[in-house]
């Protein structure tokens, strides 16, 4: 086909503009590259907190060449609790910043601030709560313990309570910087949290958590915004775009190669954290991210105006809040604009140019746009048509639609069932058809008034259907078509047979009671609550005019302030009948009226509290009781006096007998006081006998080794072989020693009890005495394949003692653990905090700071009535009384020792097994030890 002479001369000109355009665009973009680079600028990045994974990204920048092949030199600063983030970047101490979405508020404050991109799309600020199961959603923390900030950073958990109802001050809020062991605490019910941190405390404790979400209810932050200055942005718009780049790119490595950059956090930036901490953090910030969903970084102005609307409902923030400036707009760099302004040009020369044709093509695809728009048109019409009619199908309401003329366009299946006949029947007749001529008037004149006034209607009418009459409730709304006209009626019914029975059953109960309460000498009454928890007079019965002495005129002037007839005294009676009605819902209660001639009548006032759909009321019968009343003060009266002579018989005869039971109360105690002392000296004496049975079995066991190895020794000296000699010799020695041991822990219980030892106090590291006893003891673990897990102690464990004695203390209570944990098991030794009440040298007590040692074990645990004397001398325990040695001083001298230092010590069994023994010391001696003295120097 041969082309059109103007079509042909059009394309040779664009053709020609086109080679001309590009040789200009090549020769500018050969300048650029001739062009020298940038220098690298130097800045600083402050971070909101300490280094940990949260800012993976900055590092992977940093570290893997991002920011110096963008030409600049980056400086990240590390946060913390006492630096702010935001003034650190207004005050151009830092260029560039990393804080959460309150950036919008301090932007809709005043403070020039740009944010360039949100890192977690989701904000990671949760509620952790340890009671599981207990504690589900926001409304469960009302009247509890929350430990969270009320200042702006925590907008988000301020902003879920409001939504669902909770007002802060109906919160028990501690609001005071969160520590480690806050999470652990038990005595709070819920702390504010980061889910990609704090949860890994509670998963190393194993303890069960449950987490409340602000995203859940409707509160959704961005999180961990990175933003600069207006100034930064304005005076340095390339370097804005290229640290934003070198900064997403970074992110994306993080991402890709976590485990490097854990190890990049570890070594290069010092982080305190552990490899798994870091590792659970890196998979809590990917999920919050979302990098397979959104690209990193990315912003929506729609869900920054929802995050500004919240800090408005707090009043935060004007209310004619303005975000012009805040998300940053890429500014193109030189390069860029170049390109644009040669770009514009080229495309003017060829706009001009290929007009023409342009617009020859645009008037053929327009018919084949118009055809194919319509045919689109007019399926998703069908396809909605559909839908609407599939929704009003299966609709629990009673769908009909009509037009002006009475002509049925639509049922829905309900609507056909209540008339007992197809859809498709009944969409091929009239409205009258369905109705009475008289009824069917009366509905199309509503249906017309509807279509021509536009504006939609509610009737109550009792229809007739093909099984029975039914009471509906009908919306009659005007439908529109395509040119905004009415053209029909649309009647929405709901059947309401039900609820009218109901109300008709309740009037028909009331009167039949009313009706009742007539005929009967008490009276009945009625009452409306209202909202305001005020009452409204209802009904009385005629009887109140007999008890009262009113006329019906005059009861009636009162409206129903029964309170008025009330005798002044008795009036707080009535509150708290009332009381009871609104908690328990029925009451009963006695008091007294001043009748119209001024006397005293008493009334027994029974009353219920019923419910209704629509309203609260209370229906009572009252009931004249003076006569009643005044038989019974008679009869107390004589019941009084017959009392009267019965306490005087009774005293007489007390008199008579007082004597007596003296004699025999003295006697009771004397033989109580002759068993108690039977009983101690009994339990004495089986103490003195196991100590002795022990003691003899220690010493006699030890001096019978001595005797043999000394025997064999002397009677083979000339026979046996040096070795053997010294094998001798070292059973001598280390029988000696076992036995001077024993020696030693008599004299040092001796000693302890007549207050003559002394303490050497020094200034010592308990934890580190601990390890060394622990080391001390190794081979005996080692013996029996025994794991000791002791615990980083997390407090300060330095304080004053005896570290001899203690550490006798220590071992005595290691040596226990090991002898009865069974092999392949673990001991478990931990520090804690705590307080001790001491007597000072005033006689008074005084609480000091102590601290608390643990020592766990597996083994076979302590029968619980033995917890409270497995300290006492020469006593072993039950299921630990072997025959096979110990004299059960161990306990009893560290208990001596601790006790001595100010300290206490005690045992308890384990929930899972085994026992535990801990001992608490105080820090400071000075006091102690001076109460110590003064006590010794008065024995």
């Amino acid at each position: 086909m041969k082309m059109p002479p103007n079509l042909k001369k059009i394309f040779q000109i664009i053709v020609l503009l086109a080679l001309t355009t590009s040789c200009f665009v090549k020769a500018s973009f050969a300048e650029v590259a001739q062009s020298p680079g940038l220098n690298a600028d130097n800045i600083t990045l402050q971070l909101r907190w300490y280094h940990q994974f949260q800012f993976a990204g900055y590092y992977a920048a940093k570290e893997k060449g991002f920011y110096e092949e963008a030409g600049l030199e980056v400086d990240i600063k590390e946060g913390g609790l006492d630096i702010d983030t935001v003034e650190e970047v207004v005050e151009n101490r830092a260029q560039y910043g990393v804080t959460n979405s309150e950036i919008l508020l301090h932007r809709l404050n005043g403070k020039p601030l740009v944010v360039l991109a949100a890192i977690l799309q989701h904000s990671p600020l949760v509620l952790l709560t340890s009671r599981v199961g207990e504690i589900t959603n926001p409304q469960d923390l009302v009247n509890r313990t929350v430990m969270m900030s009320l200042q702006s950073r925590d907008i988000e958990l301020h902003a879920m309570f409001r939504s669902e109802g909770v007002s802060l001050n109906q919160l028990n809020i501690v609001d005071q910087p969160i520590k480690y062991h806050d999470y652990l605490d038990t005595n709070l019910d819920a702390i504010s949290a980061y889910i990609t941190n704090e949860p890994f405390f509670l998963m190393l404790e194993n303890k069960p958590y449950s987490v409340i979400k602000p995203a859940s209810y409707g509160i959704d932050f961005y999180g961990d915004c990175l933003f600069t200055s207006e100034k930064e942005s304005d005076d340095n718009p390339d370097r804005v775009e290229a640290f934003k780049a070198a900064s997403i790119k970074g992110w994306h490595y993080a991402l890709h190669h976590p485990d490097e950059l854990i190890h990049i956090i570890r070594t290069k930036y010092n982080s305190g954290k552990s490899v798994e901490h870091l590792r659970y953090e890196a998979k809590a910030i990917k999920k919050l991210i979302l990098p397979d969903l959104v690209e990193i970084g990315h912003m929506n102005k729609g869900r920054w105006a929802s995050i500004a609307d919240v800090f408005m409902q707090f009043d935060m923030i004007p209310y004619d809040y303005d975000m012009e400036g805040f998300i940053y707009q890429p500014v193109a760099s030189k390069e860029s604009r170049r390109w644009k302004w040669l770009s514009r040009i080229m495309f003017l020369i060829l706009l001009a140019v290929g007009f023409v044709a342009v617009t020859l093509y645009v008037f053929n695809k327009r018919l084949q746009r118009e055809i194919k728009d319509r045919k689109l048109s007019e399926t998703a019409y069908r396809e909605s048509e559909a839908k609407f009619r599939l929704l009003i199908d299966n609709a629990e309401l009673l769908v009909t639609i009509v037009d002006r003329d009475g002509n049925i366009l639509l049922v829905n299946n309900k609507m056909a069932e209540y008339h007992g006949d197809s859809k498709e029947a009944l969409e091929n007749r009239r409205f009258h058809d369905l109705h009475m001529e008289d009824e069917a008037d009366v509905y199309m004149a509503r249906i017309r008034e509807v279509i021509d006034s536009e504006e939609s209607r509610i009737y109550e009418d009792i229809v007739k259907f093909a099984f029975g009459s039914k009471w509906l409730i009908t919306n009659v709304q005007p439908l529109r078509n395509i040119h905004d006209k009415v053209y029909a009626a649309q009647l929405i019914s709901q059947d309401i047979t039900e609820i009218k029975r109901a109300e008709d059953n309740l009037r028909e109960s009331e009167e039949r009671y009313r009706a009742v309460s007539e005929i009967t000498s008490d009276f009945a009454y009625a009452y409306e609550v209202l909202e305001e928890g005020e009452l409204k007079f209802q009904w009385v019965t005629d009887a109140i005019f007999e008890i009262t002495g009113y006329t019906q005129n005059e009861i009636s002037s009162l409206k129903g302030r029964w309170n008025s007839l009330i005798h002044p005294e008795d009036l707080q009676l009535i509150d708290q009948q009332l009381n009871d009605l609104m908690t328990i819902h029925s009451g009963v209660v006695e008091y007294r009226i001043i009748k119209k001639d001024g006397s005293i009548v008493w009334l027994r006032d029974q009353a219920k509290l019923a419910f209704y759909s629509d309203a609260k009321r209370i229906y009572g019968a009252i009931k004249d009781i003076s006569e009643s009343k005044r038989t019974k003060e008679a009869l107390q009266l004589a019941y009084f006096d017959l009392e009267q002579r019965v306490q005087q018989r009774t005293a007489e005869l007390n008199d008579s007998n007082k004597m007596l039971r003296e004699e025999i109360r003295s006697r009771q105690e004397m033989e109580e006081k002759l068993i108690f002392a039977k009983r101690h000296a009994e339990q004495a004496n089986r103490a003195k006998t196991e100590f002795l049975a022990n003691v003899s079995h220690e010493l006699r066991t030890p001096m019978h080794h001595i005797l043999n190895y000394s025997k064999y020794g002397m009677t083979k000296f000339h026979k046996t072989t040096q070795d053997k000699l010294l094998h001798y010799f070292t059973q001598i020695r280390k029988t000696g020693d076992r036995l001077m041991l024993l020696l030693n822990d008599l004299l040092d219980l001796s000693k302890m009890e007549t207050g003559n030892i002394n303490f050497a106090i020094d200034e010592i590291d308990l934890y580190v005495l601990v390890s060394e006893r622990v080391s001390e003891l190794q081979t005996l673990l080692d013996k029996k394949d025994l794991k000791v897990d002791l615990k980083e102690s997390k407090v300060n464990t330095r304080l004053e003692c005896d570290p001899n004695k203690i550490g006798q203390v220590i071992q005595n209570l290691m040596s226990n653990a090991i002898k009865f944990t069974p092999e392949g098991k673990k001991i478990s030794i931990r520090f804690e905090p705590s307080v001790l009440s001491i007597a000072t040298l005033q006689n008074t007590s005084e609480v000091v700071s102590a601290v608390s040692i643990f020592f766990g074990d597996q083994g076979i645990g302590i029968p619980e009535r033995e917890l409270e004397t497995v300290f006492d001398k020469f006593v072993q325990s039950s299921k630990t009384r072997t025959g096979a040695g110990g004299t059960g001083l161990g306990l009893s001298i560290s208990k001596e020792i601790v006790e001595a230092h100010g300290g206490v010590i005690y045992a308890e069994n384990n929930a899972d097994g085994g026992a535990t023994f801990t001992f608490t010391l105080p820090y400071k001696q000075n006091k102690i030890r001076s109460k110590n003295r003064q006590s010794s120097n008065q024995n």
